[in-house]
């Protein structure tokens, strides 16, 4: 039997031929093999310009074995020749270094190597736990305990010791493009050692090029690695939280926040009316803004108003002064409201995004720079903002972790206050969350998705007695199976009650729900007794 494969030349991205890669199964496979063909890996040796395909050609009946075969492939008269045929541990799938072929065991954790331009019967030799390797050197990283090994396959086997890695630290080799380049040293290849109380890019020759120990804070583990190829000063990261960093010679320059990409809620407030003091107040055009919190006699209540319409009208004259000529220069009128300096009309907003990675992002509505991040390794179920109005105009973000809630300054995103969920039957994953806005405060409720069963208040402080009496009402949505219900929460018992429901039937899934509110918390801005929440 002969199972034949097609392969296509190109030179400079341009087809220059084709020719087909016969395998005569019949005659190279053991009885109880099962014929197959699956390229592995193509490797080229500028030394002597040999091109080998490694393929994968049967597999055993019992899945246990698999035949490898070597092809040398003459891409000038185009045609290939099987050169050697294996019989070895079958394995999931497989690395490259710049000319070594590397097999990965199912186990994950146990490789073998092969070269694929030698003539002789290859010498198992296993390897434990290895980093992925380049592509453009012959460098193998392998692990036994906490120690790591380095191996260069093409100056032999012999293992060399290369350095200890602490319990809860992880060791990665970044990835890097192909680049046809000559013999590579040891202390040009990058590495990063991933802690949880430190980050660090490294060199083969262990020298640190760049450290931080507030990443896992920030940012979380890390993901993944890019280096430039025979360059240690340039590297990409990416962390969990899918922020993007681009290193140069120890230097952060720069910073991308990808889960941007995977909005899954949006909050927003008015950051202009949150009372302000000390160093803020400073910047502030209007003189009278710096004295609102100084005592005042009855008799300087006139001037105090006189002084205030003054500097009021002086303000909108030159405001509008300068945004009519700023446009008539830029034409842009994000960038002539930017330079206006303070917002104190309100035209910039701050959007709360709250993200599949966990990451809280707060955004400029003007010119959308990044104003504050926070991140957290637990799921943050939901988002509250809520903004009073009258004087003062204190906004409040609070966030329901899976295990915790977490105030936050609106201006600054640092942390304010955090306090651990009272005790619960149900997991945070299957509640939702409403808040319930009182004369004095508000009350953040738990209720079950399902709509059924108990209802916990989980703002500190706050018992299920001091709620109002008056009914409240949500509204669960099933989106798969099409059904719609209607819940009233008794505030004497705490329990959630079905009241109505809707079935439109699992042919009908609800995809969306629009109600008169656009979010939460502009929900929590309506003087109602009847708060509705969508899930």
């Amino acid at each position: 039997m002969v199972r034949e494969d097609q392969v296509v030349i190109y030179k400079q991205y341009a087809a220059k031929g084709q020719f087909r890669i016969a395998v005569e199964t019949a005659l190279d496979l053991p009885a109880e093999f099962n014929a197959v063909f699956e390229p592995l890996e193509l490797i080229f040796n500028p030394e002597d310009g040999r091109l080998v395909l490694v393929a994968k050609v049967g597999t055993s009946i019992d899945g246990q074995k698999a035949q490898v075969a070597f092809f040398s492939i003459d891409y000038t008269e185009l045609f290939a020749e099987m050169t050697t045929s294996y019989s070895l541990m079958n394995f999931a799938d497989t690395y490259r270094t710049k000319s070594h072929v590397i097999l990965n065991l199912p186990d994950g954790d146990t490789h073998l190597v092969l070269d694929p331009f030698s003539t002789q019967e290859p010498n198992i030799e296993l390897y434990n736990r290895i980093l992925a390797p380049s592509i453009n050197d012959d460098f193998l990283f392998d692990f036994k305990a906490s120690m790591v090994s380095t191996t260069d396959l093409s100056a032999g086997r012999d293992r060399q010791p290369f350095m200890g890695v602490p319990e809860g630290c992880s060791l990665l080799r970044p990835r890097e493009s192909e680049q046809a380049s000559q013999a590579r040293a040891l202390d040009a290849i990058t590495l990063t050692l991933d802690c949880l109380d430190k980050f660090e890019v490294v060199t083969g020759a262990q020298k640190n090029v760049y450290s931080s120990e507030a990443v896992q804070k920030d940012h979380g583990r890390l993901v993944n690695a890019f280096a430039t190829p025979g360059s240690t000063a340039q590297v990409m990261l990416l962390f969990q939280d899918l922020s993007l960093h681009y290193l140069d010679k120890g230097q952060r320059l720069w910073t991308r926040e990808e889960a941007l990409s995977q909005i899954v809620q949006v909050e927003i407030f008015d950051p202009s009316s949150i009372p302000r003091s000390g160093a803020d107040l400073e910047g502030l055009t209007l003189q009278y803004l710096r004295k609102m919190s100084e005592p005042v006699s009855f008799a300087q209540v006139p001037f105090r108003i006189i002084e205030r319409y003054v500097q009021n009208f002086n303000f909108l004259v030159e405001s509008a002064t300068s945004l009519i000529s700023g446009l008539a220069a830029s034409d842009n009128i994000v960038e002539t409201l930017t330079a206006q300096g303070t917002d104190l009309f309100g035209f910039e907003k701050t959007l709360v995004l709250r993200t599949k990675p966990n990451k809280v992002i707060a955004i400029s509505s003007l010119d959308g720079s990044i104003q504050w991040t926070f991140f957290d390794k637990a799921n943050i179920e939901k988002v509250f903002v809520e903004q009073r109005s009258g004087p003062g105009g204190q906004v409040s973000v609070m966030l329901v972790l899976e295990d915790r809630l977490v105030s936050l300054d609106p201006l600054t995103g640092q942390v304010a206050s955090s306090e651990p969920l009272p005790a619960s039957a149900l997991p945070t994953s299957q509640m939702d969350f409403i808040m319930v806005r009182q004369q004095k405060d508000a009350a953040l409720l738990a209720v079950p998705k399902s709509g059924e069963g108990q209802v916990s208040v989980l703002q500190n402080g706050l018992a299920p007695g001091s709620l109002d009496t008056s009914p409240l009402f949500f509204t669960s949505v099933d989106q798969v199976n099409g059904r719609i219900n209607g819940h009233r929460i008794n505030t004497k018992t705490m329990t959630a009650e079905n009241t109505w429901k809707i079935s439109l039937g699992e042919q009908n899934p609800v995809v969306d729900v629009r109600t008169q509110y656009e979010t939460a918390s502009a929900a929590a801005h309506i003087e109602s007794i009847l708060p509705t929440a969508f899930g």
